[in-house]
């Protein structure tokens, strides 16, 4: 392949490294051009995102995002903006095809130097990452009231969403370095969280909007899904000790750009700079402002300290994707505490850490209460207002069994903030546990009703539903999550309820597969025996048999004893909870097994998980009651 081709009428250089679409020529960074390289070395061919992303660049974990941003800054160089024929196609759950003809130049480009402000930007790289998260905070106090009065100013016509609504993008880094990423990715957080603050504009949550990132999607149909009238992206790029942040606000209804604006600064007093930005703009905007009653909208981060918010932030990034990054994220959060003594959220990010640690790191279980307890208590300490502690707080009471102590944190953890995602959830699932079923789907509820895309909170509502009876409602949540290509358990389970025990099968199947404890060719062996097993013509212990790895995972073996209707064994295991997450304990209410509330080891699984005590002092859940005699009933 020569260095300089030709791409549809656009020139490529890729040894300069730029592209020319005709209208501009863009510098565009190596690894993005590597992508382009093998992309033109097999033109008209479908190459897999796992034969790029080890092409490029050589890695197991973080190459996705890496190449789904390539592939975006790529169609933005070459100007291949066409919904129809695209130059580089999408192979869905393939990779990408190079659809158009490449040759030699057939003539040299003009002159031109490549534009410094293009958003296909050379990587700028530093290692000093934490200041600049404080020159978004001020730009994004900035960007705020800018992007506010552009709504006000720019009114449409579109009759899908309220004019006064917005969706922000996940800000896309100008490198694949990881800590580029992770200052995009705090950008964008830190605009949500003062947009959220703005009275009056319907603001699409994180998790419905950083659900596009790396999607090549046209922004009017990204904005017609979420249901908002405008949507805010942009993107940043480092070098030394300046930024470039760079954001634009666009009409869902036309496309257009209804504002841009790009703030260049130095790093250098970073605090003064956050707040002349802030207070100028607001000086100049504030009187035509709707619904705002302030003249500044700043917001606080929690410390002062740019290298403490920076960990945080890393930090925060870390504990979203859990797995084995959680140890990353505990070494970021206590980096964040060393820099900050007195920062809450990093002490309450920790305690999170730690309460989870006994799943995530084979922590001892004790240790890790302990320590999380300790954590938690220290960010109250520091900053009462805090929800997230109560949330750990609330999950270590009921790892104890302690479940008045539980509910008594998450309801305190709830009135501090009614829309803690995580309070509501954890709060669900210890009330699913407890069989207060219509009280765990109203929180439940209300928790999508915030984040509206989160899969973790539609597996909890399906299962959920399902307890309840409600298998129509279970269907459509877990429906909703297959399409994403997930297969939750409780699929499995509504698919059992329906009778159709092949797909249930398959479905299980499928979820063993992803997480790698069966491999890809022995899942039609593996299928075979679980519909044997769910039809109760097969025992666990003969599907344990052929794969031993099944027997490795606790919830895994409970489940199979569900599937085969094993209720002694199953409410043995969920007492017993040998993985310390005591998450299967939603299966005790589950409808697919009909005897299983019905064994008479129900009573003695109920006193040994101190549900009866609670019960006695906080009220009987609507599937058991006590009889006269002080026989225990349940249905």
């Amino acid at each position: 392949m020569t260095d300089r081709i030709d791409i549809a009428g656009r020139q490529v250089d890729f040894v300069e490294g730029w592209i020319d679409n005709g209208s501009d020529r863009l510098t565009v960074e190596p690894k993005v051009m590597d992508v382009l390289r093998v992309l033109t070395e097999n033109v008209g061919q479908v190459v897999s995102r796992e034969a790029l992303i080890d092409e490029v660049w050589g890695v197991e974990h973080g190459g996705d995002e890496r190449l789904s941003r390539a592939i975006s800054l790529l169609r933005k160089a070459l100007a291949d903006t066409s919904k129809d024929e695209r130059l580089i196609e999408t192979a869905p759950r393939r990779g990408y095809r190079l659809t158009a003809e490449v040759s030699a130049p057939q003539a040299e480009p003009a002159t031109t130097e490549p534009s410094p402000a293009a958003p296909i930007a050379e990587p700028l790289v530093t290692d000093s990452r934490g200041n600049r998260r404080w020159l978004v905070g001020g730009g994004v106090a900035a960007l705020l009231l800018l992007a506010l009065a552009a709504i006000a100013f720019f009114p449409g016509s579109g009759p899908r969403a309220p004019e006064r609504s917005l969706a922000v993008l996940p800000f896309i880094a100008m490198s694949a370095e990881e800590g580029d990423v992770f200052f995009a990715e705090g950008l964008s957080e830190e605009l949500l969280n003062v947009f959220s603050q703005a009275e009056g504009l319907k603001l699409a949550s994180r998790t419905s909007s950083f659900a596009f990132a790396g999607r090549d999607m046209d922004i009017r149909d990204i904005g017609d899904e979420l249901g908002v009238a405008h949507v805010l992206e942009g993107s940043i790029r480092r070098s030394g000790t300046d930024v470039r942040v760079t954001a634009q606000l666009i009409s869902v209804e036309d496309g257009y750009h209804l504002w841009s604006q790009t703030y260049d600064r130095s790093l250098d007093d970073i605090f003064l700079v956050q707040d002349e930005i802030a207070r100028r703009v607001a000086e100049a905007l504030n009187s035509k402002l709707p619904a705002s009653g302030e003249s500044t909208l700043l917001f606080d981060v929690g410390t002062k300290s740019p290298k403490a918010y920076d960990h945080y932030a890393e930090a925060r990034t870390f504990l979203d994707r859990r797995g084995s990054l959680m140890t990353r994220a505990q070494a970021s959060f206590e980096a964040a505490i060393e820099a900050d003594p007195t920062f809450a959220e990093a002490h309450s990010g920790l305690a999170v850490v730690y309460v989870l640690s006994p799943i995530y790191q084979n922590a001892p279980k004790e240790t890790a209460w302990l320590r999380a307890r300790e954590a938690a208590d220290r960010a109250l300490s520091l900053d009462p207002s805090l929800s997230e502690p109560y949330a750990v707080l609330g999950a270590i009471e009921a790892a104890k069994f302690n479940w008045a102590e539980a509910l008594t944190a998450y309801a305190d953890g709830e009135s501090r903030n009614p829309e803690d995602v995580v309070i509501l959830q954890w709060q669900a699932e210890l009330l699913s546990y407890l069989g207060y079923l219509d009280r765990a789907s109203e929180k439940i509820s209300r928790a999508i009703e915030v984040s509206p895309d989160s899969g973790i909170l539609k597996v909890v509502a399906g299962n959920i539903e399902e307890a309840r009876g409600n298998i129509d409602g279970a269907n459509t949540h877990f429906r909703q999550l297959e399409k994403r290509g997930w297969s939750p358990v409780g699929l499995a389970i509504v698919e059992i309820h329906q009778n159709d025990i092949e797909e249930a099968a398959r479905t299980y199947m499928e979820l063993t597969v992803k997480r790698k404890f069966v491999s890809e060719d022995d899942s039609d062996e593996l299928r075979g025996m679980l519909e044997s097993l769910m039809r109760e013509e097969l025992s666990v212990d003969a599907v344990l048999g052929r794969f031993p790895t099944l027997a490795e995972n606790d919830d895994v073996v409970t489940t199979l004893h569900i599937f085969r209707r094993n209720s002694l064994e199953v409410l043995k295991r969920i007492e017993a909870d040998t993985d310390e997450d005591y998450d299967s304990f939603y299966l005790v209410w589950t409808n697919v097994d009909p005897n299983l509330r019905a064994h008479p080891y129900i009573t003695t699984f109920l006193q040994n998980t101190g549900m009866i005590d609670f019960w006695d002092k906080a009220g009987w859940p609507d599937r058991c009651n006590r009889t006269q005699d002080g026989v225990v009933a349940c249905r």
